[in-house]
């Protein structure tokens, strides 16, 4: 009689706790790893020698209790190839049901990239990705790892190349001449640039022909050259007959220099200023 009864009792406690737990929804019989996914990753510092970014990873926490912070390892690759690597400093716990966001932030200059990764010379990209590797202690599950990847294509800049591209008689008449002369601005980049200010001076048989600031220049479209005109009115009292008659014949030596602001419509990008002259 004794063992139906217990047989009873036992079917009796199964139907009751299947009932409990029924009855909460939110209960965790188990224990389920943490998840790691993509917040952002976005430049917050890009120029001509080296660039700052920002990868924030989410960690989420699926499970009923808190759990202690990871120990993260991160390591970035480039064009396949280890490059950097870091430690993220322990956090506070994460709460139950919860997500935090974590930071990880990498920097470094081009010339030690191209140095220590021979195939990116003369790359104006670079396919990257980073890896963390988080390490939680968990109840029942022990030590354990959840591994995270990131990948991506970075810009690596380089300075546009300006030259001189010549100069032509735009048109003439009793009083002087209107000269016409080119910048060449060639952009090797895989983003356009913006110049924000273009200074200069122009001589012409070590006479200085004219001096200024060009504001609004054209946009230099990535992978083309562009040519930006700058324009004089000269005339015979002012210059002297003799120089206008070599300009007009195409003997003149010119001379220039100047100052140019770039920027460009990327995230991070720091206003570049480079001088030139010809």
């Amino acid at each position: 009689m004794r063992k139906p009864l217990f047989i009873i009792s036992t079917m009796a406690a199964v139907l009751f706790a299947a009932l409990f737990l029924a009855s909460c929804p939110d209960t965790d019989i188990g224990i389920k790893k943490p998840v790691l996914s993509l917040h952002s990753a976005v430049p917050t510092k890009v120029n001509f020698t080296d660039m700052e970014m920002l990868c924030k990873v989410n960690v989420e926490n699926p499970n009923s209790m808190d759990i202690p912070f990871p120990d993260i390892d991160w390591d970035l690759f480039m064009n396949t190839n280890a490059f950097l690597n870091g430690r993220i400093e322990p956090g506070q716990a994460i709460k139950s049901r919860s997500t935090v966001t974590v930071d990880v932030p990498v920097g470094f200059d081009y010339l030690g990239l191209i140095n220590s990764i021979g195939s990116l010379i003369g790359s104006n990209k670079a396919d990257y990705k980073v890896a963390l590797a988080a390490k939680f202690t968990l109840p029942i599950l022990g030590n354990i790892t959840v591994p995270f990847e990131h990948n991506g294509v970075i810009p690596i800049p380089q300075a546009p190349e300006i030259s001189f591209a010549g100069a032509n008689v735009k048109s003439t008449s009793f009083t002087g001449i209107v000269l016409e002369t080119m910048l060449d601005v060639k952009n090797n980049n895989i983003f356009d640039i913006n110049v924000k200010d273009l200074s200069y001076n122009i001589r012409a048989n070590n006479t200085l022909l004219g001096s200024g600031e060009i504001p609004n220049s054209p946009k230099i479209e990535s992978g083309k050259t562009t040519k930006i005109p700058l324009e004089f009115s000269l005339s015979y009292l002012g210059f002297g007959s003799a120089l206008i008659n070599m300009i007009i014949g195409n003997s003149a030596s010119y001379t220039g220099d100047g100052e140019i602001v770039m920027g460009a419509d990327l995230p991070g990008f720091t206003d570049y200023k480079k001088s030139f002259n010809f």
